[in-house]
């Protein structure tokens, strides 16, 4: 008996129907691994394979490629361990490859224009704060005036003003370099390391300062600690994580000052040594 050109026995003969081999979306048979004597992927069993799944989950978020750490062939433990070693090592000591070109909106030329925004307001709020501190802790070299009597209210309210500022360019400076926290490399060398620990210093310290000086303007205090001398004792390590950060990326920042906002050329961590590599490169002789 023919059924849509399958032949088939009758049901009284069970054990002679044949077996009809399975057939894939474009209609031709397909073969079982062991028939065709491929192992199985590297990446089958997701759900039982939670070393395997961090892998592949850091390999896409860091851009570690195969080229740089291979797939390990072998599928135990073992194998899978010394992947996940290599992936970690290339994300914390190794450089990622970046394109030439900068055509991006999270150029450092924008970057570092909003970043010198955000800086005159931290400048102008720690300087206000501090004379306020003065004026209620007077040092005994310290002299304010008292006339005219708007003075105080004025830079305070400068203070609450610039403050105010800091939060939304705060937040689109974060917006445009939280892709630089998933830099490679994550650690590298001290000065790269002592980078990252600023950057961590400012940021969380800026948060928390610019957050608690927004609820102290509403006089809302759901915390335990006192106001004042917090607000005051933290912004002194806001100035020092920012006068780290302004070193470190002060190569950058002058590349970024002194190139067009329109420029797409790549701005490197040390422009001058990539300039003086440049010059230094061995020119073709044109011989007569």
């Amino acid at each position: 008996m023919r059924i849509w050109g399958v032949t088939t026995t009758p049901p009284d003969r069970p054990d002679e129907t044949p077996v009809v081999p399975p057939r894939d979306d474009e209609g031709t048979e397909s073969a079982s691994d062991e028939t065709a004597g491929v192992s199985a992927h590297p990446t089958s069993g997701r759900g039982r394979d939670p070393v395997g799944a961090g892998t592949r989950l850091a390999r896409r978020i860091m851009g570690v490629t195969v080229s740089e750490v291979p797939v390990a062939r072998r599928t135990d433990n073992g194998g899978r361990i010394r992947e996940l070693v290599g992936v970690l090592l290339a994300i914390g000591f190794t450089e990622a490859r970046t394109p030439d070109h900068d055509t991006t909106s999270r150029s450092p030329r924008i970057t570092a224009r909003v970043g010198l925004m955000l800086g005159i307001c931290v400048a102008i709020c720690f300087a206000t704060g501090l004379l306020s501190h003065w004026i209620q802790h007077p040092p005994s070299w310290f002299y304010f005036p008292s006339d005219p009597p708007w003075l105080y209210r004025f830079s305070q309210g400068l203070h609450v003003i610039t403050g105010t500022v800091a939060i939304p360019l705060l937040l689109i400076k974060l917006q445009l370099v939280y892709p630089k926290l998933f830099a490679r490399p994550v650690i590298g060398t001290p000065l790269r390391a002592l980078e990252r620990l600023s950057i961590a210093v400012l940021v969380s310290s800026m948060i928390f300062q610019l957050f608690t000086g927004l609820m102290n303007t509403a006089q809302f205090y759901p915390w335990k600690f006192f106001f004042t001398t917090t607000h005051y004792a933290m912004s002194y390590v806001i100035v020092a994580a920012l006068m780290v950060h302004i070193a470190v990326k002060l190569p950058i920042i002058q590349a970024a000052f002194t190139s067009p906002l329109e420029s797409t050329d790549k701005i490197h961590n040390h422009p001058v040594a990539k300039e003086t590599e440049a010059t230094e490169a061995p020119s073709e002789e044109v011989t007569g």
